[in-house]
């Protein structure tokens, strides 16, 4: 349960929130940032009803949108990375990109950890490959890096430092999920690797938004039996040291 969620017994202090509302505002408190799009094919499926509640909220100081545009400009200002993906993310530079409000995640949300330019790539193109792979794994809790920060506090198991993008749990049954943008240096991965091997995930899949990176990962990860690694435009194409190519149904079951 999110935070979110715990505070939607204080209903009468809000705005005619819906049910649907409450989780937009769940999901960008997971993942930090989402598009127009995402929000729409997520909850909607119609842009003109995805706008009007979106605009309500926006209205109504829950969330804050920009524009693309207008954050590649603030990125540039600030010195920091652009937005290189758009195709791969189908934004255009009028597309919005949304998040909660300062206000609405002072008092509610887990973190600001990821509300920052130099995450917000990552965490669009992670909304994408969650949107793929959610319904393949099998699981009871989804948790997000905020929401595992927190729960870290109390479950001994967890590293409060080292953690997944995503993890997908159903009782003993745990899928670490990794995107990767760019590469990392080798003792950073096996540091990594070395973690989730010995920790009390089952699998755990490394993700790469680079073709060219797969094989680097793939050598890397040859010494752990619990690490598979894939492309986020194939993401049920998995690539194993003992299994060797196998379908991302399949790695689960091993």
């Amino acid at each position: 349960m999110t935070v979110v969620e715990l505070y939607q017994n204080e209903r009468s202090s809000f705005v005619d929130l819906l049910n649907r509302d409450w989780e937009i505002l769940s999901f960008l408190e997971q993942q930090g940032f989402a598009s127009f799009q995402q929000i729409n094919d997520r909850y909607f499926n119609n842009k003109s009803c995805c706008s009007r509640r979106l605009g309500k909220l926006l209205k109504n100081n829950y969330i804050e949108g920009k524009s693309v545009l207008d954050i590649s400009a603030q990125m540039k200002q600030d010195g920091s990375q652009t937005l290189p993906y758009i195709m791969d993310l189908a934004l255009n530079k009028r597309s919005k990109i949304y998040q909660l409000s300062r206000s609405f995640r002072r008092r509610y949300a887990f973190s600001d950890g990821l509300i920052k330019n130099n995450m917000l790539i990552h965490q669009l193109l992670l909304n994408d490959l969650r949107e793929k792979i959610e319904t393949v794994i099998p699981h009871k809790f989804l948790l997000s890096d905020p929401k595992i920060k927190v729960v870290s506090r109390v479950e001994g198991w967890r590293s409060n430092v080292i953690r997944p993008d995503l993890s997908f749990e159903f009782n003993s049954f745990k899928v670490a999920v990794e995107l990767e943008r760019t590469r990392k240096s080798r003792s950073r991965y096996y540091e990594r690797f070395t973690h989730f091997s010995d920790s009390i995930y089952t699998h755990v899949i490394y993700y790469t938004t680079e073709r060219r990176n797969l094989e680097f990962l793939i050598e890397l990860s040859r010494p752990y039996k619990k690490v598979a690694i894939g492309c986020t435009y194939t993401p049920e194409e998995l690539y194993h040291n003992i299994y060797g190519q196998i379908d991302l149904a399949s790695f689960l079951r091993k």
